[in-house]
This record gives C-alpha cells, sequence and structure tokens, in this order.
C-alpha cells in the first residue's frame, strides 16, 4: 500500500510518550487496552528511532463469538512469556494469542517522492476454540485498519502545523475553514485534533486537505500566519 508522507512522519507516529495508549490507539483502532511493561531501550541522539519495550496489548475480538485476544510481546512484536505478564483469567473473556515478527515496514519510494511504500507483515495465532476461518478474518480486519489510519494520522499531523485565522465572528453567523474562506459543507469536514489533555475539533476545507497532501500541486489557501496551537476555539 503507497501512503503519503516522510519516514519522519510515520516515526512520529510511533515515538513514546506520556501517553502510549493513545498513541497505540492512532495505529490500531481495535485496540481495547495496553501497558507497558518494561521499557528496554530509549531512542537517544545518535539513535533517535532506536526504542524496545515490552508491551501487553488487548484487541477487540473481529466477532461477537469469538473472545477478545490479549498479547505480550517484544517490540518489534515478537510473543514472549514472563511472569510480569501472565494470562489472564478466563472470566476476564479474553484468550491470550501470540505473534511472531510482526510490524509495519515503511520504505521511502525513490521514483514518487513523498509517498511511502507500505507494509504490514502479521504472523498472529489468536488461539482458543475459535474456527480458523474465523482467525483469517480477525486478522485481514485488523490488517485493513491500520494503514489507512496512518495516513490519516500525517494529514491530521500537517493540518495542526497549519497556520490558520483566529474565530473572527459568532459560531452562530459561519461556516468558515480557519484558513478564512467561507466553503459549504459539501466542500469541508471536521477534523479533531489531539491537544495535550483535550481535543479540538475545527471545520477544515477541502483546499487545505489538498494543500498540505500536494503542496507543490496546491497553493496554500491560508491568508493568515497564526497557528492552530495559538487558537483553543472550535468553530461549531
Amino acid at each position: 500500500m503507497e501512503v503519503r508522507g516522510t519516514d519522519e512522519e510515520v516515526a512520529e507516529l510511533f515515538y513514546p510518550d506520556d501517553e502510549p495508549l493513545a498513541n497505540l490507539r492512532r495505529v490500531f483502532p481495535d485496540l481495547l487496552d495496553a501497558q507497558t511493561i518494561y521499557t528496554l531501550n530509549l531512542p537517544s541522539a545518535r539513535a533517535p528511532r532506536h526504542y524496545i519495550s515490552m508491551q501487553w496489548m488487548a484487541f477487540e475480538s473481529p466477532s461477537p463469538v469469538m473472545k477478545h485476544r490479549d498479547f505480550c510481546v517484544l517490540e518489534s512484536l515478537t510473543s514472549i512469556k514472563t511472569p510480569r505478564c501472565p494470562d489472564l483469567d478466563p472470566s476476564s473473556g479474553v484468550v491470550r494469542g501470540s505473534m511472531a515478527r510482526t510490524g509495519c515496514i515503511f520504505m521511502e519510494m525513490t521514483d514518487a517522492p513523498g509517498r511511502l511504500e507500505a507494509t504490514y507483515f502479521v504472523q498472529m495465532d489468536f488461539h482458543g476454540s475459535a474456527p480458523k476461518a474465523m482467525h483469517v478474518h480477525g486478522m485481514r480486519q485488523h490488517i485493513r485498519a491500520i494503514l489507512p489510519t496512518v495516513e490519516s494520522f500525517i494529514l491530521i499531523a500537517r493540518l495542526r502545523d497549519a497556520a490558520f485565522l483566529a474565530k473572527l465572528v459568532p459560531t452562530s453567523a459561519r461556516r468558515t475553514c480557519h484558513c478564512g474562506d467561507a466553503v459549504c459543507t459539501s466542500c469541508s469536514s471536521h477534523v479533531t485534533f489531539d491537544q495535550h489533555l483535550d481535543s479540538l475539533k475545527l471545520r477544515i476545507c477541502t483546499a487545505c486537505v489538498m494543500h498540505v497532501l500536494l503542496p507543490d500541486e496546491f497553493p496554500n489557501p491560508t491568508r493568515s500566519s497564526s497557528h492552530l496551537h495559538h487558537d483553543s476555539n472550535d468553530d461549531g
């Protein structure tokens, strides 16, 4: 699958911080819960993308007749057994699965600047008594959800760093993009940006979206030097 973005933007998505659960949910929409058990290696100035940790993760079942699954893994996602992360009690409704050398690989496309070739390798055993066909369906559903989420994160990150106008008139009197252009609802949509402990919902027009995706082909529609993090108001 092709993804619009750079390796730096993808690395930011996977960068560890103080909100690991929120970050993992950006990548895995079917994630129920997660916990870092050990951090074995943090990024450094010499190796800014080198990060190793032991993680516990629980994922939503793709079917109501199949129990949820949890995994204890060493990144890059290979299941391990450790007393610090025992199997959950059967009464929890969660069955321990296993992974082997599972993860995403992003490579820059030399013939298409600004694009990445994204591949998601999955070797997963759900265990339990569910039919094999249901296991395969669950893996396919899991894969289909992840890679589009990565491109969506990159788009939102670019919009977050773009310049927008502050609120100029009351919400009830306008329906404009924060670049200042008045737009109809068919040419715009609401985008939610994470703001530390809160979130901010703004109306963003198609022109702004196309500019951050393809800046060489679509001119910047913005008429202000104000930035998103300077404006905490929603447009409604």
